[in-house]
């Protein structure tokens, strides 16, 4: 067995070299005059290229009353520094990448434009990177990216978020340092998914700022991610039966003396359900509020409206038909006196219950109209958005 692997080793090779040889590597390349302040390029009037591609995680936090998005994810850098070009043949033969940390070499220093609280480097001096002997540099700092983000949340709770994490290197123009995109969006081989959000989409791209004649780049890092609606749809759902539930009350026989204890008694179910539905509304006023808002606003009002009526009704159906010739000739209502003429030439002895029970068909066909209506127009307003 040792014979064998004594001769794999030899047809095919093993790195050999010893820390002597690494130690060796770093004294010789750090020992001649290497200054981390300038950045690579023995052509000044070359811009230095780094390559770009962003490993994402997973998605931290999206908080829309806060406008904070928060990844967790690694930004791979890659370029080329001449400066650390060196000949394994020198260092054992196969000495030919090392770890170099950041506060030894030149690195680029990117931090988020639009942070979402303090600025803070993507690469920290702590952190170390790769060195190929032709001088290729890669870094792979883990990070969480905590940015600023406006939610619009006019389609809650089916909305989905698009958000852009902004990078540059200050001090540098776009004549100096170039930003160039791997990949054209997000790598999530190793992503987890969210249990309240899902990624739609990705981008990676650059884009140029001009600022009184002075260029410089900006990395966007774009991310389109959709609310998981179902948690949503069945704590909503209940407001939508006790909506359509309430126009039952006009049904209900006037006998029963139910008929205001069961209004009163549904539309403060409503204003129960809509406390706890609150309590999940983002409270974002821009760039709009969510249509749900205005929809539960309408819902109340015709509850409360559909209260009035049904007290109203139920006036009428208790009048007592003893004193309709005295009530009609004491109001001064000329449609009531109409009504009071018309029924003492029918000789109609229940005219206030009649009244009543056509009130109650007039009321049951209305609000069943305005609640579909309402409910409709919501929808449609939303049907964009909506992704089962």
């Amino acid at each position: 067995m040792e014979m064998c692997l004594l001769f794999l080793c030899v047809i095919f090779g093993v790195e050999g070299y010893t820390i002597t040889n690494q130690i060796q590597l770093h004294e010789d390349i750090f020992n001649r005059k290497y200054d981390k302040v300038f950045r690579p390029g023995e052509n000044r009037a070359i811009p230095t290229e780094i390559s770009i591609f962003f490993y994402m995680k997973s998605l931290k936090e999206f908080i829309e009353s806060d406008g904070k998005i928060g990844i967790v994810g690694t930004l791979g850098l890659e370029w080329v520094d001449y400066r650390l070009v060196w000949e394994p043949t020198n260092y054992g033969g196969d000495l030919n990448r090392t770890t170099v940390f950041v506060y030894d070499i030149w690195t680029p220093y990117i931090v988020l434009m639009n942070p979402y609280d303090k600025i803070k480097p993507v690469l920290l001096q702590e952190l170390s990177c790769k060195a190929w002997e032709t001088g290729y540099i890669q870094c792979l700092p883990p990070n969480i990216f905590d940015a600023s983000c406006d939610a619009d949340v006019t389609f809650y709770p089916f909305d989905s978020q698009t958000c852009t994490l902004q990078l540059y290197a200050p001090g540098f123009f776009s004549s100096e340092i170039k930003f160039r995109p791997v990949l054209s969006n997000f790598n999530m081989d190793a992503y987890e998914e969210n249990g309240l959000w899902s990624v739609e989409s990705t981008r990676v791209y650059v884009k140029t700022q001009h600022v009184e004649n002075i260029n410089f780049e900006i990395l966007q890092l774009e991310i389109k991610i959709r609310r998981r609606s179902t948690y949503y749809i069945v704590i909503l759902l209940p407001i939508f039966l006790i909506n359509f539930m309430h126009i039952l009350v006009f049904a209900l026989p006037s006998d029963s003396g139910e008929r205001v204890g069961f209004s009163i008694t549904v539309l403060l179910t409503e204003v129960l359900f809509l406390t706890m539905i609150q309590e999940k509304l983002p409270e974002a006023s821009e760039p709009g509020l969510s249509y749900l808002i205005y929809k539960l606003l309408v819902d109340l009002l015709l509850s409360y409206l559909i209260m009035l009526v049904v007290v109203v009704s139920s006036i009428l159906y208790n009048k007592a038909d003893a004193e309709e010739p005295e009530e009609c000739m004491k109001t001064e209502s000329k449609f009531i006196k109409l009504l009071c003429k018309r029924k003492q030439e029918k000789g109609d002895k229940h005219f206030w219950k009649d009244a009543g029970k056509a009130i109650d068909k007039f009321c049951l066909i209305s609000f069943l109209i305005l609640l579909a209506l309402n409910n409709i127009i919501y929808f449609v307003a939303v049907l964009a958005e909506v992704r089962f």
